[in-house]
């Protein structure tokens, strides 16, 4: 499928984790590689244990011959998920956003799904739903010292853009670098800053620009 923006153009160059994107409306509009060879792992899976699947319908309009027209359940799920919350991405401030988590898959294969809101700069109707998968035990792409210098981050806020590129909310990371979370709130909205993004979405699609 031919690239339809930003995230999915890096996504065809660099090794980072697999990626879909939907429109408001659940139709897919981009799978990389990564994401088809983990969505056909799954199913495959659930196949060999006897489960039945079950297509999605108009979520996978348009995709071609990608897993037989047919991804995990919960990928919809998350989707769906996604849509409950498109009323309320008016109310995230300091670049927080919406991002939501599942662990699908059994114990010797499980997949982090973490799916993003992205709105649209005029309507709902251009609003897009990211969803990342990647095997656990994988780890993310982090920026190299080159976004760092780009983007003049210091040592801590690079700290932090490492973390938000593995998926963690604020209280996380502020857990994990033993700091308050209203200081991690302040670190990210200088990065939203340096990085002229909007939400934490469009500081990793930059930082992996320049990484």
């Amino acid at each position: 499928m031919r690239p339809t923006g930003l995230l999915e153009r890096i996504a065809e160059k660099r090794s980072i984790p697999g990626v879909l994107s939907f429109t408001a409306s659940m139709q897919l509009l981009y799978m990389n590689s990564v994401a088809e060879e983990l969505c056909q792992e799954l199913l495959r899976t659930r196949l060999a244990k006897g489960e039945t699947l079950e297509g999605n319908g108009g979520t996978l309009e348009g995709t071609g011959d990608h897993s037989n027209g047919v991804l995990p359940c919960e990928v919809e799920e998350l989707c769906q998920a996604l849509q409950k919350e498109m009323g309320n991405h008016a109310d995230a401030t300091d670049g927080d956003g919406v991002q939501l988590r599942r662990v699908i898959g059994e114990a010797n294969f499980a997949v982090l799904l973490r799916g993003f809101l992205i709105p649209g700069p005029e309507d709902d109707q251009e609003t897009r739903f990211l969803i990342l998968m990647e095997k656990l035990g994988r780890r993310t792409q982090v920026p190299t010292r080159e976004a760092k210098r780009h983007f003049h981050l210091t040592n801590r806020e690079h700290e932090i853009v490492k973390h938000v590129a593995d998926g963690r909310t604020n209280k996380e990371i502020a857990e994990a670098l033993e700091i308050s979370e209203h200081t991690v709130k302040e670190h990210i909205k200088h990065i939203l800053r340096k990085t002229n993004s909007a939400t934490r979405t469009g500081i990793l699609a930059q930082v992996l620009r320049h990484s």
